[in-house]
């Protein structure tokens, strides 16, 4: 057997290289991470996306199951008749 290609017993392990970071676009994140404008961006999109889904869902089940009975009129003619 050929013992000369053998790492010696205390020699310590290869600590691994990190691994290299992709490179980020100038563009979208500056020194502190994303941009404000960006982040803007972002949480104008979530807002606008969340009411558009309940108006869908809304116009859905309106749809489906037809408008309310009670008529937004009669309630202030209810409680105008109270006094």
């Amino acid at each position: 057997m050929d013992e000369i290609n053998l790492p010696p017993i205390d020699a310590a392990p290869p600590t691994p290289t990190p691994p290299v970071e992709p490179a980020r676009n100038e563009i979208l994140y500056g020194p502190n991470g994303l941009r404000a404008g960006w982040r803007a961006l972002l949480f104008m999109l979530i807002v606008v996306s969340i009411v558009v889904l309940i108006n869908l869902v809304g116009h859905y089940l309106t749809r489906k199951y037809g408008h309310s009975p009670v008529n937004p009129g009669q309630i202030a003619t209810l409680l105008s008749r109270r006094d």
